[in-house]
């Protein structure tokens, strides 16, 4: 696992998603009437939303209409019809197909990574997964509702991030700034406390690799990329 740090002093306020309301008892019974089986279902505590769907072995979770489509197509009709369970309002723009993959025993994995106005979310992502009938069996994974206020016009250059990202990595080691090189990788959405399960917080941020080769140094920074 790389290691990431995150800065803890930036002072400006934040957005907070407060969690969701539950999925609602009538999407969870069209779902139920469709699968015509007992589903099993989990909650995520940090945003209300569902972290997993499955259903008895032998059932479909695919709608009625969509059970003889192909694959990718049964989970994106679960996404259209249901995703709203997970959080999801638009499938089409809040989620990348990243990997389709099948294993020795037939089954099937579809990975999605959540986007939100063409940036990843980080540690968001969704799996379709279907036995080696074809039929959807289950949908797991996080995804984070991200406020349509949050800009993802960065206030700050990435070059002033790459030097809080060093100077933040050289503190903690000690060491001379000047011993480190930095990587820009780019901008994306970044949910504190996802994991924790408490205030989550989406923030657009640059991710920086901070290295020094010599020392055997690789670190990965997340600056907010509006308040540093």
């Amino acid at each position: 696992m790389r290691p990431v740090t995150f800065p803890t002093a930036a002072a400006a306020a934040l957005l907070i998603l407060m969690p969701a309301a539950a999925a609602s008892a009538g999407t969870l019974d069209q779902l139920r009437r469709s699968a015509g089986a007992s589903l099993q279902t989990a909650t995520r505590d940090a945003t209300g939303t569902a972290r997993f769907v499955r259903v008895a072995e032998g059932n479909d979770l695919a709608p009625l209409d969509s059970r003889s489509a192909a694959p990718r197509a049964k989970a994106d009709a679960f996404l259209d019809r249901w995703g709203s369970l997970f959080g999801i309002r638009n499938p089409a723009e809040e989620l990348r197909e990243v990997s389709d993959q099948s294993d020795a025993l037939g089954r099937r994995r579809i990975a999605y990574q959540q986007i939100f106005r063409g940036l990843d979310v980080h540690g968001a992502s969704l799996q379709a997964h279907l036995d080696a009938a074809g039929r959807l069996s289950m949908l797991n994974g996080a995804f984070v509702p991200v406020p349509a206020i949050l800009s993802t016009t960065p206030s700050l250059a990435p070059e002033s991030a790459a030097i809080l990202a060093r100077d933040i990595v050289a503190g903690q080691r000690a060491a001379d700034a000047s011993f480190f090189t930095t990587i820009d990788h780019g901008l994306q959405v970044f949910p504190t406390g996802l994991l924790s399960g408490k205030d989550v917080q989406p923030r657009l941020v640059y991710e920086v690799e901070v290295a020094d080769t010599a020392a055997n140094i690789r670190e990965f920074v997340f600056i907010d990329a509006h308040n540093g």
